[in-house]
């Protein structure tokens, strides 16, 4: 499991720009990638105000919200989330993280966030049974039918074609 922390300390007010941070974690051929973990720590400018910050996945164009976390006090509150994302096979992961404020005047807040994840190996799907056939070579047609009735109490139902020489 590789976990990132990065340290910078984002803020925003309510009409800002809402992406703090966008991250690319590149795919790897036979893995699927698991995001395992996301947290930071959050804190408002001011009381009375509610800060949110939400984090979202995109996988070839679709996009996911994997987390959101709101805070309302201005103590630095940890903050954290498990959600189990699970990219396709080789499909590389662009998490964005975006902050929000309730206020105009007063910056929502948050600092030391981190994700974990790890590339999953795919296993081989068990492969179809592949019809086969056997051909016995009888002396005769009657012994061919013989051979034949024997067969059927090992296989039951499934079919005998018998096949004659011309």
């Amino acid at each position: 499991m590789t976990t990132i922390t990065d340290t910078v300390t984002y803020a925003s007010l309510k009409d800002d720009n809402h992406l703090q941070k966008t991250i690319n974690i590149p795919g790897v051929n036979g893995s699927q990638i698991l995001i395992e973990s996301l947290a930071g720590t959050m804190s408002e400018a001011a009381d009375k105000i509610t800060g949110t910050a939400w984090i979202i996945a995109t996988v070839d164009g679709v996009e996911t919200e994997i987390a959101r976390w709101t805070d309302s006090t201005i103590a630095w509150t940890p903050k954290n989330s498990n959600p189990a994302f699970l990219a396709q096979a080789g499909k590389s992961v662009t998490l964005q993280v975006f902050l929000s404020s309730s206020s105009n005047t007063y910056k929502a807040r948050m600092k030391v966030f981190s994700y974990s994840y790890r590339y999953k190996p795919v296993e081989d799907p068990e492969p179809e049974p592949t019809p086969a056939r056997i051909q016995i070579n009888c002396t005769s047609d009657t012994d061919a039918k013989n051979l034949a009735e024997d067969l059927k109490t090992h296989i039951g139902d499934r079919e005998i074609q018998i096949f004659a020489k011309i």
